[in-house]
């Protein structure tokens, strides 16, 4: 398998919705990322309590949730020194 050597150390969300359109392979990107040594959490929203998404999660009426379910994996996995774009 080849080694993506730039996303070796890059935290990655992917995420699926319960009415988005390719739902079977939303999984497959991940794991093939995965695979390749990135390291991509994939999350079906309604694993973490998020119910009745679409493939465009933002324009739902419950895009805050999402937004702050974002926000909360961001701020757990990404380093703050590379968020802030300080080195």
């Amino acid at each position: 398998m080849h080694k993506l050597v730039h996303f070796q150390n890059m935290r990655i969300l992917s995420m699926s919705a319960e009415g988005t359109y390719h739902r079977v392979f939303d999984a497959c990107i991940p794991k093939w990322l995965n695979q390749a040594g990135a390291k991509d959490e994939f999350v079906r929203l309604e694993d973490v309590g998020i119910h009745g998404n679409m493939h465009e999660m933002f324009l739902d009426r419950n895009s805050d949730e999402v937004i702050k379910f974002i926000d909360g994996w961001l701020r757990k996995n990404i380093n703050n020194k590379a968020a802030s774009g300080t080195r």
